[in-house]
């Protein structure tokens, strides 16, 4: 065996500071000589305080490992005592080291060396460490005289660790849950959000040494070999003894009740950790929905203030100091002046039931407070910690074999008495057993095949752990010792014995109380039909049944409010209580799921250790104490039955749970995604009265110019205020369309209906939103026209003749083009390309060739269609009216100018059912219309032959259009337009095949445009007056009869 070298005895034990849990420099007293003051603990657990030096360390144990032979046993090094010194450790993560009649401690504040008679702990301890530690070697001492004491040391060191850890977590919980109410209440949070900083980073800092004292007592249990020599005692008086005939039960036992302790207070570090989120998701939610409340309250004064700014712009046009001849006119101010109110009145209504139309609902009054839903979800699985006690004593329920239950008080030694008594009844105690383990799963006992074993008895610390002032409400453990099993399931501590059982139960429990006591009954009923069902597993079965009947009860009361929440956010997520409301679901949800989980750990543990499965029969060991020497020579089928079935029963609460959990995170994704759409959708509102405003601030300037009582010597000259007064008009509008191309060309989408469309797709995905959309729109049809939804035809055919195509006749249609001779075609084409140059430069027209986006495509084919559908119907009912007027036939003209106008609006609505117009592009519509539409009425009055002519020059730029849309569609660039299948309206209205696409579509649209290009050209060369129309046979052909 290595031994150190004489020279490094001179070194220092210990560095000259240390540092305590809260990071606070501790200076160590170093005396002149390197010796350095330390608390050393005997075997009575009393300490004095006495100089120490790596010397005296080192001969105290080479004195203990003198008797040992063995060579395989590490003994202490150098390296070793570093690793106690602050100075040479990399790191303060926490450690023990187990040595040749030595263990070393390193733990936070507390850096221990443990021998087999006395325990040294080096550093100047804070006075309240130093206080826990010496009570709790008194403890530990006095209630296990027999036990070694290095496990006595190792416990109470463990004990003031584990203890100050959970004390920690308990100061800062309540602080949090206040806190985070507080920030969830308040309107504008402040220092509490430094505040809420500070919580998480101390949270932080505690799930870091609490996963570090996990990982080391985890990897302690898996690390067969320190177990054993752990032992000091033992292998002092045995120093030969083989490992494996070692029982490690005791110190197995000791680990993994602190263990269980760790993951407790690790539970609730991550139940807290989830509240904070849970109240940070809600308060993102709430503020982003305050953000669009203050929007949507902005939006209706933006369009006051507009409307109100274009009447004072209106009204600056007559103060003019130009001549206008106006003034003279009686009724001019009264007639503007009302036109005005009414404009600003028409114009908020038109807004306000715009944005209510597609489910924005401007307003100043604040949504209906929902009411609060704390009160129902009150946790019957969360009580006050704090016990009734009286001098001592404790509340308890105890049950006898017959299912009688009576209630006593108790203190924690008459219980340890209690169960001492049954295991000396039982006579195990004087049992020595081989136990040969077959097929044994658990992990401290994986690599042993047969060893001795002892069934550890009832100690304080196991009843310690089922007092709820030292433990948390979410820790659930089952611990199987002689003659008892000990049962701690969140607000229900109990001690199963194999004739009676104890069951403590918190302050305000008597809902819980009821519950078990019929549990009780029903079960001891059931019971008595199986004699070999010993008492022990039906009270265990009456306390599991419980908790599932309790949790089942939860989870249901819990989603059944969590979903009218639910609901009421997906309908209107404005409402802030709601908010409030499923913070405080989630919360719940999140306790139940801590507790669920933990009664689930609780039963996958116990079904895994295939010891305590034997052990827990306690009437069996009892009525047959010889079997402890063959323990596993009985099956236990049965009890695992038993287990799996409620295991079975908790899965199905935690997936219920689960999905409600992933319900709430759903709603609120998609909450948020509503949010931000309508946010986008009122800034594009905000943006585009922001922009027309500036654009009528700048006529609104040179007008109010005008206005001003100083010489421009333009008063008196004719026409200057008409020319002002139409340019104050067009500007705003042309600056207006080519800002929206500059804007749409850098890639911002300003289309409402966009985000109008997608506003209704993620609406649907709330709860209850799926519908069918083909019969919701039916039934919208059969309440407009007020008819029964069984007479509306499911399929309509266009009373009005139109060509119908072959396959052939539309692959095969051809671009051609007119030159103009005359001076009327002249002035035609001329005013053609004047329109379609600046429509091209409003909608950005490329062309062919990848340019163009499908949606730019669609925009530029429904306001064509919208142009191209009025000249037939003006001509047709001029030419009606002059009939009428002067009492002659028409020559037929009239029949194909009406079959040409309806033709073209059949365009507008097939292409409606690709993409719905939105307002802007509606408003756009209706001013190109007016214009257009009085236009060409008063040329066609004039000059028939040039608007047929300028027709027919326009339908040659709508075959240009619709040829290069099919040039893109065969080239991939309208994305599945070549497969996609035709809107139904297009099929019908063609008579295509019920396959054919939207290819097909365009192809028939465009041989429609070139059969109106050839038909107004041939009626521009034609007299208007007196020739008879040339294709009355052309388009006649018959209706399909509807009748039967």
């Amino acid at each position: 065996m290595r031994t150190i070298d004489n020279a490094s005895l001179h070194e220092e034990f210990l560095s000259a500071t240390t540092e305590n849990d809260d990071s606070e420099p501790v200076v160590s007293l170093i005396l002149p000589d390197g010796k350095n003051m330390a608390w050393e603990f005997d075997v009575q657990g009393l300490c004095i305080r006495r100089e120490v030096s790596r010397e005296d360390m080192l001969h105290r144990i080479l004195d203990a490992t003198k008797t040992s032979t063995s060579t395989r046993l590490p003994g202490i090094r150098l390296r070793d005592f570093r690793q106690l010194d602050q100075a040479y450790s990399a790191s303060d993560k926490p450690s023990i080291v187990v040595r040749q009649q030595a263990i070393l401690v390193n733990l936070g504040p507390i850096r221990a060396l443990v021998l087999r008679r006395s325990c040294f702990v080096f550093g100047n301890l804070p006075d309240d460490v130093i206080s826990q530690l010496k009570a709790a070697f008194v403890a530990t001492v006095g209630e296990s005289p027999s036990a070694p004491f290095e496990f006595s040391a190792l416990e109470a060191i463990l004990s003031t660790i584990f203890t100050r850890f959970a004390l920690k977590f308990d100061a800062i919980q309540p602080e949090a849950g206040v806190l985070l109410n507080t920030i969830a209440n308040l309107e504008r949070p402040r220092d509490e959000f430094e505040r809420l900083r500070t919580i998480q980073s101390s949270l932080n800092e505690l799930k870091t040494q609490g996963d570090g004292l996990h990982h080391l007592l985890v990897s302690l249990l898996d690390n067969e070999e320190d177990l054993a020599l752990m032992h000091l005692t033992k292998l002092y008086d045995e120093p030969d003894l083989d490992f494996h005939t070692m029982d490690m039960e005791y110190v197995t036992t000791l680990i993994e009740i602190y263990l269980q302790k760790i993951a407790t207070t690790l539970s609730a570090i991550a139940l807290t950790t989830k509240k904070a989120d849970n109240t940070e998701s809600s308060l993102n939610l709430k503020w982003t929905s305050k953000r669009n409340q203050l929007l949507m309250v902005d939006i209706p004064l933006k369009v006051l203030f507009l409307g109100a700014y274009i009447g004072a712009f209106v009204t600056a046009i007559p103060a003019m100091n130009v001549v206008s001849n106006l003034a003279t006119v009686d009724g001019v101010f009264w007639g503007l002046f009302g036109c005005l109110i009414v404009f600003c009145a028409w114009l908020y209504f038109f807004a306000v039931s715009h944005l209510r139309k597609h489910g924005v609902f401007v307003g100043f009054k604040a949504p209906t407070p929902a009411a609060p839903v704390d009160s129902f979800l009150t946790s019957t699985l969360v009580f006050d910690p704090q016990p009734k006690e009286t001098l001592g004593k404790r509340s308890a329920l105890q049950f006898d074999s017959t299912g009688g239950a009576q209630s006593i008080d108790v203190t924690r030694h008459d219980v340890l008495q209690m169960t001492q008594g049954a295991a000396l009844a039982s006579g195990l105690n004087n049992q020595e057993s081989t136990v040969t383990r077959r097929g044994s799963t658990r992990r401290r006992r994986s690599a042993s095949i047969s060893a001795r074993v002892d069934v550890q008895a009832v100690h304080m610390r196991d009843l310690r752990m089922l007092d709820n002032t030292l433990t948390l409400a979410n820790e659930y453990t089952i611990a199987v010792r002689q003659q008892a099993i000990l049962v701690n399931c969140g607000p229900m501590q109990a001690i199963i014995l194999r004739n009676k059982c104890l069951i403590f139960l918190p302050p305000g429990g008597k809902s819980l109380a009821a519950t078990l006591q019929t549990q009780f009954k029903s079960h001891m009923s059931d019971a008595k039909q199986h004699e070999s069902h010993g008492f022990e597993f039906t009270a265990l079965e009456a306390i599991l049944s419980t908790m599932c009947f309790v949790v089942a009860k939860e989870q249901h009361k819990i989603s059944s409010v969590g979903g009218e929440q639910l609901d009421l956010m997906a309908k209107d997520e404005t409402n802030f209580s709601v908010l409030e409301n499923l913070r405080a679901v989630k919360n719940a949800m999140s306790e139940l799921e801590s507790h669920v989980n933990g009664l689930r750990t609780m039963l996958m543990t116990l079904l895994d250790n295939e010891e305590d499965l034997h052990t827990m029969h306690l009437t069996k060991l009892f009525k047959e104490p010889q079997i402890v020497q063959d323990l596993f020579s009985f099956d236990t089928e049965e009890t695992e039955t038993l287990l799996e079935s409620y295991l079975q029963t908790i899965h199905g609460a935690r997936t219920a749970v689960t999905l409600m959990i992933k319900s709430i995170e759903n709603t609120e994704a998609i909450v948020m995604l509503k949010l931000d759409i309508k946010r986008n959708y009122l800034i594009i509102i905000d943006l585009i009265m922001t922009l027309v405003g500036t654009l009528i601030a700048v006529p609104n300037f040179y007008v109010n110019a005008f206005a001003t009582n100083l010489n421009s010597h333009l008063q008196e000259v004719n026409g200057v205020f008409w020319a002002i007064t139409a340019s104050a008009f067009v500007f705003p509008a042309i600056m207006y369309m080519i800002s929206m191309h500059y804007f749409r060309k850098e890639g911002f989408s300003m289309s409402c209906s966009a985000l109008l469309a997608q506003l209704a797709i993620v609406g649907c995905s709330r709860p209850g939103a799926f519908q069918d959309t083909s019969q919701v729109g039916h039934a919208f049809y059969a309440a407009v026209i007020k008819a029964p939804a069984a007479e509306i035809p499911t399929v309509w055919e266009n009373p009005i003749p139109h060509p119908i195509y072959t396959a052939d006749e539309v692959d095969h249609i051809q671009e051609t083009h007119r030159n103009p001779k005359e001076m009327h075609a002249k002035v035609a084409l001329f005013a053609v390309r004047c329109l379609r140059g600046g429509f091209d430069l409003v909608y950005g027209y490329k062309g062919p060739g990848g340019g163009m986006k499908p949606n730019d495509w669609i925009n530029r084919c429904l306001f064509l269609e919208t142009v191209a559908g009025v000249p037939g119907m003006v001509a047709g009912m001029l030419r009606h009216l002059r009939s009428l007027r002067t009492m002659q036939r028409d020559q037929g003209w009239i029949h194909t100018l009406l079959e040409e106008a309806e033709n073209e609006r059949m365009h507008l609505l097939i292409f409606m059912t690709i993409k719905a117009p939105g307002p802007i592009f509606r408003t756009m519509v209706v001013g190109g219309q007016g214009v257009f539409f009085n236009l060409f009425f008063f040329t066609y009055l004039i000059s028939p032959k040039t608007c047929h002519r300028f027709v027919g020059y326009l339908e040659e730029e709508a075959v240009h259009t619709y040829t290069a849309m099919v040039e893109d569609i065969e080239a991939g660039q309208f994305g599945n337009w070549k497969t996609e299948v035709a809107p139904l309206i297009a099929r019908k209205y063609y008579h295509l095949a019920d396959d054919a696409t939207m290819l097909d579509m365009i192809k028939c649209i465009r041989a429609d445009e070139a059969n109106h290009r050839d038909v107004n050209h041939t009626f521009a060369n034609l007299d208007w007056a007196k020739d008879v129309n040339p294709f009355l046979h052309v388009h006649r052909k018959e209706v399909p009869s509807t009748e039967a």
